[in-house]
């Protein structure tokens, strides 16, 4: 069963239980990583995270304290191990030569501290980007990182222009998640509670004009994803009590 997927021009990259596959749809020739898990893609650079097998614990059910983040070349078919185990988190963005992705820090031994840090493929150079100890979810285009804030059971959404050296913060709800960007709009779900059960909807930000915009209205819409002018999601209205049965749904922007 595949999850995490992921493309990038034409090759496509998913998750199935213990490896990566990825499918070049130009050649239809696939590649199989065995061991790694939530792929991200960009031109034949392929990043992954590799868990170890500890505790009793198959490595697809880790956490941060045994993940390591590697770099796969497709053409040279060269794997490199770029953070050591119990740095990294499921869920890498890259971008040209750029890598975003979730570090963990141990605090104590029941604490972690979650920040989000890049990583320069030529000059092989680490950066913080944020340092709150609270951030998760980080994803780039171009010279703009979103993650979210996590403080107090509080999340909000903010971004960084890693060329000006800027950080703002673009959502004050407390209630903002799993954010995507593309060129100057960055995407996210507004997730609240309705009764017992959890409710989202999307909206969208524009970098350059600061506006908001409210995408959704279905009280299902959940983790969507941006692309040129299309907005991709998933919603469960369909299946309003339970809430089990999804559906992927496109919003086009320019139409």
């Amino acid at each position: 069963m595949g999850t995490s997927p992921y493309i990038q021009g034409d090759k496509i990259t998913w998750w199935d239980e213990e490896k990566v596959i990825v499918y070049n749809i130009s050649t239809g020739k696939e590649i199989n990583i065995e061991g790694a898990n939530t792929p991200a893609i960009y031109g034949d650079n392929l990043v992954y995270v590799r868990s170890k097998h500890e505790d009793c614990q198959p490595a697809s059910n880790q956490n941060a304290q045994y993940n390591s983040l590697y770099l796969y070349n497709l053409s040279t078919h060269k794997e490199v191990q770029l953070t050591p185990y119990t740095h990294a988190h499921f869920g890498s963005s890259i971008y040209e030569n750029k890598i975003v992705w979730t570090q963990a820090n141990r605090v104590n031994s029941s604490e972690w501290s979650t920040n989000i840090s890049i990583y320069d493929i030529p000059t092989k150079r680490v950066s913080d980007i944020s340092r709150s100890g609270t951030a998760k979810g980080g994803k780039i285009y171009g010279d703009i990182v979103v993650w979210v804030e996590s403080q107090n059971g509080s999340m909000n959404i903010y971004i960084r222009d890693i060329a000006k050296h800027e950080t703002r913060q673009v959502t004050f709800d407390g209630n903002s998640t799993s954010p995507d960007v593309y060129g100057d709009r960055i995407v996210w779900e507004s997730a609240y509670r309705a009764g017992n059960n959890r409710s989202g909807d999307i909206y969208m930000y524009n970098i350059s004009t600061n506006e908001t915009t409210r995408i959704t209205n279905s009280t299902y819409a959940r983790e969507p994803a941006i692309y040129d002018d299309k907005i991709v999601y998933i919603d469960s209205r369909s299946d309003p009590e339970y809430r089990e049965e999804k559906n992927i749904y496109l919003y086009n922007l320019s139409a």
